[in-house]
């Protein structure tokens, strides 16, 4: 009796070998779980300057783990991990501003977002000019 073949089998063979690299999206998941939580406490707000610096560092620490998530994991492009790991991080900043509206003395804010993709993006294309250089081969004299 010949075995049956599913179309998934690929799909099943590629998420069995990866599965002892899936921890490396833990921090990423672990981060957003910190996100979550901060943006749900209604303490007293600071100066906007350093809420705006805050976004920054959040969704750049965020984009720089979910690039170690994406490369660790698959071989996608360097452009497409850009691109992936900043639609990525701005999804999830649409999605906690959307949670902060349910949150008492929070309010949405879509330049919030707009500062969360800016850090992602800053941070996936320094991550990617690190990568680049770092896979040159060495120009050292023969």
């Amino acid at each position: 009796m010949s075995p049956i073949v599913s179309p998934y089998c690929g799909y099943i063979m590629f998420v069995k070998m990866n599965m002892k690299r899936l921890w490396l999206w833990l921090p990423a998941l672990a981060w957003m779980s910190t996100i979550f939580y901060l943006s749900s406490q209604t303490g007293p707000g600071g100066p906007e300057w350093q809420a705006i610096v805050f976004h920054i560092v959040a969704y750049a620490l965020l984009a720089s783990l979910y690039w170690l998530g994406l490369r660790g994991t698959t071989n996608t492009p360097t452009l497409y991990a850009v691109l992936i790991v900043v639609a990525l991080a701005t999804l999830y900043g649409i999605s906690d501003e959307w949670h902060q509206s349910f949150t008492p003395g929070r309010m949405p804010d879509p330049f919030d977002v707009m500062v969360d993709a800016a850090g992602a993006a800053g941070a996936a294309l320094m991550l990617a000019a690190i990568s680049k250089r770092s896979t040159r081969p060495s120009e050292e004299p023969v």
